[in-house]
């Protein structure tokens, strides 16, 4: 059997690198992700495999029976959504979307998906059970596409038992894949801040409030605070600010917007009481 995956692997291992350049070229957001679902079912289509579509706006479900459909189910899952980016790359098959890029590797876990689709499928007589295969809308949006995917019930009919997902790791060796025993893989929080002030004319500086300097100070604040906990694994980090103003004009409000990441759930409750009483 591992031979006969190997050999087929290598077979389409072309068309599966295309199908990931694709991907890539043609980046979509978090629930706009039409033209990318069509190109997903159209590659299905093409390999004669049914599937379902619809779930989650743009969610596609492909499942394979094996020789023994009484036998338990397990689940592939892939996202592919991309990220508000503007790539740089030189490369031909660089994204032709403005401000859109396929940064997190989301065209690389559909890829290789739909590579294991076309494996098992033709083996299918060779395996017993049955494998389903979720194609997720929105991973990069919370609430995002995978609740969204199990409140429609993705995960029954037939019910799933376990579900196996993975990420690419640029930093790991081609041809290496990494496991770990336990938690890895920590929360991820999304944070909105909201800072009010009272703009005005940068002169006259008796008639404003300006929330930029209270913003800077409220990031200081927090980014201190939260280094202090060096024995809890833990990440608070913002990556969004943005005052309207402009040069002699101060803004009324600031939008701050960062990310929570920890690996204890009693910690994070924690944090965001933490996170609250110092803004």
């Amino acid at each position: 059997m591992i031979n006969k995956i190997r050999k087929i692997s290598k077979s389409i291992f072309k068309e599966v690198v295309e199908i990931r350049r694709h991907l890539h070229m043609y980046p979509e957001l978090s629930f706009d992700e039409k033209n990318t679902a069509a190109y997903i079912k159209s590659i299905l289509n093409t390999w004669h495999i049914p599937f379902k579509d619809g779930i989650a706006e743009n969610g596609i479900v492909v499942v394979l029976n094996g020789g023994n459909k009484q036998n338990e189910t397990i689940a592939l899952r892939a996202d592919f959504d991309a990220l508000p980016i503007q790539e740089e790359n030189d490369v031909k098959y660089c994204s032709r979307n403005k401000g859109v890029m396929h940064a997190c590797g989301h065209d690389a876990h559909t890829a290789s998906l739909l590579g294991v689709v076309r494996i098992l499928h033709l083996l299918k007589s060779e395996w017993q059970g049955s494998v389903k295969f979720i194609f997720q809308p929105a991973e990069e949006m919370l609430p995002g596409g995978a609740q969204k995917m199990i409140k429609e019930g993705v995960l029954e009919n037939p019910k799933v038992k376990e579900i196996i997902g993975q990420h690419v790791f640029p930093d790991l060796e081609v041809g290496k894949v990494g496991f770990f025993k336990g938690k890895y893989m920590a929360s991820t929080d999304e944070i909105y801040i909201n800072v009010l002030g009272e703009g005005g004319h940068a002169a006259l500086t008796e008639q404003y409030n300006s929330p930029i300097i209270s913003a800077v100070e409220l990031l200081n604040t927090l980014n201190i605070s939260f280094k202090e906990y060096k024995d809890v694994p833990c990440v608070l980090a913002f990556g969004f600010i943005e005052g309207k103003g402009s040069t002699n004009i101060i803004p009324n409000t600031v939008s701050i917007k960062g990310t929570l990441r920890v690996l204890d759930e009693d910690f994070r409750v924690k944090a965001h009481q933490e996170i609250q009483k110092i803004v």
